[in-house]
């Protein structure tokens, strides 16, 4: 036991040594209290993976097994996707149906009953590029009335899948040991071959084929070879047929281009009903700018069609028509609207009406011919005159592939009555201007290839496809999907396909045989040089619904092209190789930001073109993310030096407009360097983003305007090296670690600290965070924008006292910012301690009687008795307080006593120690210990007889023992 040895002595110097009192650390301890239930879920359940498809796509489609057990009460089987978060589909073949969840990602499967159920699942996931490692997490749950149950006690069941870099279509048979190494069930895998489509040459018939694994082409195919094209499993297995095709592009891509100077319109009115005519038609109204806020902000031109009993055109000008003496590309966005429409067709033709041909039907039901075929039967115009056939009405010397929105089988019009044609919206191909070919008649005692006056017509649709079951759930919904065709020379090949440009999902390739292409009905091609028109129709009957079109790669030679590149520090900074994102390398070119950069397109003519070119107009775009639009462009020049009459502005979405007055002459087989710059922003995060461009020339300064499209090229932007943050506890010298030791009275209102940090980066933002002991457990509590300066910034905080225990606190200060992270730490130390700090000086009993010399006597007035004890220790500690009295003259006639209070017994304090107070009998002030007795109480002198009248300071000597115990030894 420790004994404080500091004391009081009357009229002498009192001492009191005080034993130092080890505070104890207390141990700060965070913890979580967790309650689990669960009872016996085994033999509820069970789920498996049966197989996956890689379609072609790329998207997986992973056939899943749920098992519900038998029960002796109801139960309902529902689960979520927790892995992929973008699930495209979730599919039920035996129901033939799609799963849909609620608005919490819940997914309720089979039936809720006692009996058991085996539930089929197709469940269509997303491609993501350069990722070739698949993960499908499923957790089920099983619902027995407010009970819900885990199968076999698991909450997630995890399948991985590795997909192949080849976009044929793939069947993986696995089983759930081969994918997660925590399941225990295993079997044996089977593999099974890829299914593909075929399609001959005569593009009439498609097989599936279990054996042969092949690979779209459109340049290798040899003239008598058979081309098979890989068909999404989606589309070519009936019970995937609705299994979550998603929907189009929302907004028109980029690419899309102008129609001037390669494209003429033609449309025409036709009559209602009632034989009259729309006034307010105009084929002005098919051609409009598109908004400015899609194709990445290129002019380009919407073609589209709406109203009733309409139909119009639009074609190739002479000179742009389609040379089947090379190979062609050609790429066209279409949009099937919302409302009902009749349809449009993508046509090639020789019809002598050449850039003005458009079907010659006039009745008000010829909506069905999609502005390219015949009338809606054979007739004689007169008692006597000549049958005219289907197709007298029809453009001639055409090749047609429909887009067929609505399917006309009865009253005037029955185009779609042959039985496959019935179902819509469905693409097929035709020759309009060849009856034999393409109509079939009905109702004619000689059978439908005989014609009579009157006998309506029905066509027959060449490899009709049914579009929603390859590219979408429903085409007709608003959005843009991509047609492309094909034509390789060397074996005389075309071919076409409709794609969903965000899925990839696409109907299976045809190929329209080049002897019907090519024959006297067909293109003829032999007469006409080798070249066709080319271009879109499109009709309404009674529909008014709305479709639309835009051009994007045109299948001929302009005459010219532009190349773009990226310049910045006098280097280009193209990454040709448009690198993906996570592959990102500070090997590879880049700007900075804070950078000009030069933005360039160069116009080149071919030597063989037959016009000069005059530049009028330079349409660009710029990356509002990275560059500072409100400094617009500058430095317009044009082969490296600046020209008048040149002029730029930049929108706030980034369009860049630069305009040349006068135009720019560009000769024969020469070219010209286009560029201006413009700023990037101080700061950003890095991106890789894109150029691209589109410059609009004049032919021979007289002609119409041509619009000539840059490729985009990839270039990188990334931040500039970052000045490293400084963080000090002093100045100038820097100090990232410091020990503090603080009495616990110090601190008692919280504690306050400064600290200084320096960042010469501008703009910069510094999050910094602090944290006590526990490095999980932060306390965000500042945020600061740099300033650039190279001095060092003050900044103070306080901790409250909540926050500071007794013993060692460890403080850290983190400041990050990006990936910087830069740290300061602070250990204070909060000690204790107990001390004796207030006795009296001298008890004094003074100017007394001798009569007035026995008995207890009380002090003089005004000389109370005040004690305080200070104790900055934790609140368990302990301590008390004695008093004891010795005679320094054994001959002095008297000793002392304690009386606590007025109602209090004395007490000598000549033999042993009395209490006179411990800790908890008055309430401490700031740590504080006080209380005061007046001078009848506390330390009294007793004497047993008169004392004689003398002098007897220093006799005694009073003793205050402070313990830091309750009850000392």
């Amino acid at each position: 036991m420790k004994k404080f040895t500091k004391m009081l002595v009357l009229q002498a110097t009192v001492s009191l040594f005080i034993a130092p009192t080890m505070l104890a650390s207390p141990e700060i301890v965070q913890a979580v209290a967790t309650e689990s239930a669960q009872e016996n879920q085994n033999q509820v359940g069970n789920v498996s993976l049966q197989k996956v498809e890689q379609v072609e796509s790329g998207n997986l489609v992973w056939t899943v097994l749920i098992e519900k057990s038998s029960s002796e009460m109801n139960r309902q089987m529902t689960f979520t996707v927790t892995e992929p978060t973008d699930v495209l589909s979730v599919y039920q073949p035996d129901k033939e149906q799609q799963v849909q969840p609620d608005k919490n990602g819940i997914y309720q499967i089979g039936e809720n009953n006692q009996q058991a159920q085996t539930m089929k699942l197709e469940i269509q996931t997303k491609k993501i590029p350069q990722q070739f490692d698949y993960t499908l997490k499923i957790s089920p749950v099983i619902n027995e009335g407010e009970q819900q149950l885990l199968l076999n006690q698991k909450e997630t069941y995890d399948f991985s899948f590795t997909a192949t870099e080849e976009t044929s279509s793939e069947e993986t048979n696995t089983t759930e040991e081969e994918t997660t190494a925590t399941e225990s069930s295993s079997s044996e895998a089977e593999e099974t071959a890829s299914e593909t489509t075929e399609t001959t040459s005569s593009a009439e018939s498609a097989t599936s084929s279990s054996t042969t694994k092949t690979s779209e082409s459109t340049k290798s195919t040899s003239s008598s070879a058979t081309q098979r094209a890989v068909a999404p499993a989606v589309a070519a297995r009936s019970s995937l047929a609705r299994a979550g095709l998603g929907t189009g592009n929302p907004v028109v891509p980029k690419g899309a281009i102008q129609l001037d100077g390669i494209f003429s319109t033609v449309g025409k009115s036709r009559p209602d009903k009632d034989g009259h005519y729309d006034p307010n038609f105009s084929v002005g109204d098919i051609v409009k700018p598109g908004p400015s806020d899609q194709n990445n902000g290129m002019p380009y031109d919407e073609i589209s069609l709406s109203g009733s009993n309409r139909a119009v055109g639009v074609w190739s000008n002479y000179k742009y028509r389609l040379d089947f003496n090379q190979d062609f590309h050609g790429r066209t966005y279409v949009n099937f609207g919302t409302e009902q429409a009749d349809g449009f067709a993508f046509v090639m033709h020789n019809d002598a009406a050449k850039d003005q041909a458009l079907t010659t039907a006039n009745a008000y039901s010829d909506g069905q011919n999609l502005g390219v075929y015949g009338g809606t039967n054979a007739y004689k115009p007169s008692l006597f005159g000549a049958l005219r056939y289907p197709d007298y009405h029809a453009i001639k010397n055409s090749v047609a592939i429909e887009f067929d929105l609505y399917a006309n089988t009865g009253g005037d019009g029955i185009f779609d009555k042959q039985s496959n044609a019935q179902k819509v919206p469905h693409m097929a191909w035709n020759l309009p201007g060849d009856y034999k070919f393409t109509y079939r008649s009905e109702g004619n005692f000689f059978g439908d290839e005989s014609w009579s006056d009157g006998n309506k017509a029905k066509v027959y649709h060449k490899d009709i496809q049914y579009m929603n079951d390859y590219v979408a759930d429903n085409v007709k919904d608003g959005t843009w999907y991509e047609f492309r065709y094909n034509f390789v020379k060397s074996s005389n090949q075309f071919s076409y396909y409709l794609e969903n440009p965000i899925t990839g999902a696409k109907t299976p390739t045809v190929n329209i045989p080049w002897d019907t292409l090519n024959s006297d009905k067909g293109l003829n091609l032999s007469a006409n040089e080798g070249k066709a028109y080319w271009g879109f129709t499109a009709a309404n009957g009674e529909s008014s619904g709305q479709t639309k079109f835009v051009f994007t790669q045109v299948p001929v030679d302009l005459g010219a092209t532009v190349t773009n590149d990226v310049v910045a520090n006098g280097t280009s900074i193209v990454d040709s190789k448009d690198t993906p994102e996570d592959q990102y390398s500070e090997s590879l070119p880049s700007a900075q930001y804070g950078d000009d950069v030069t933005l360039k397109s160069t116009f080149a003519i071919d030597s063989a073109a037959e016009d000069v070119y005059d530049i009028t107009t330079w349409h660009a775009t710029l990356d509002t993310a990275i560059y500072d639009i409100s400094k617009g462009i500058k430095a317009i020049k044009v082969d490296g030096k600046e020209v008048v009459g040149a002029s730029g502005t930049v929108d706030a979405n980034g369009n860049v407009t630069v305009t040349f007055s006068p135009s720019i002459a560009v000769g024969i087989g020469k070219k010209v360097t286009l560029e201006f710059t413009a700023s990037l922003k101080a700061k950003g995060d890095r991106k890789k983003t894109y150029f691209e461009s589109q410059i609009t020339a004049r032919e021979n300064n007289v002609g119409g305007l041509l619009n000539f499209h840059g490729d985009e090229v990839a270039y990188w932007v990334v931040p500039q090296p970052e000045h490293p943050t400084v963080l000090s506890w002093e100045t100038p010298n820097v100090v990232t670690e410091k020990t503090e030791t603080k009495d616990r009275s110090e601190v008692a209102d919280g504690y306050d600290l400064t600290f200084y940090w320096k960042d010469e980066d501008d703009g910069d933002i510094l999050n910094f965070t602090i944290n006590r002991n526990d490095p999980d457990a932060t306390n965000e509590f500042a945020q600061i924008v740099t300033t650039g300066s190279t001095e060092f910034n003050s900044h103070s905080w306080h901790i409250p006292a909540d926050k500071i225990v007794p013993g060692v606190n460890d403080y850290t200060i983190t400041m990050k910012r990006g990936d910087e992270v830069q740290t300061l730490k602070l250990k204070l130390d909060v000690t204790g301690k107990l001390s004796f700090e207030t006795a009296p000086d001298m008890l004094s009993w003074t100017g007394r009687k001798a009569s007035e010399s026995k008995g207890t006597l009380a002090r003089d007035s005004g000389n109370p008795m005040t004690l305080s004890v200070f104790d900055s220790r934790e609140d368990t500690s302990t301590w008390s307080l004695y008093v004891q009295a010795e005679l320094t003259d054994a001959t002095a006639p008297f000793d002392f006593v304690f009386k606590k209070d007025a109602s209090s017994a004395e007490q000598t304090i000549m033999s042993d120690p009395v209490l006179v107070m411990r800790k908890g009998d008055v309430t401490p002030t700031d740590f504080m210990t006080t209380k005061t007795w007046n001078e009848s109480e506390g330390v009294l002198l007793q004497s047993g007889n008169y004392m004689r009248v003398g002098d007897y300071s220093g006799k005694a000597v009073v003793k205050w023992n402070l313990y830091d115990t309750e009850v000392p030894e």
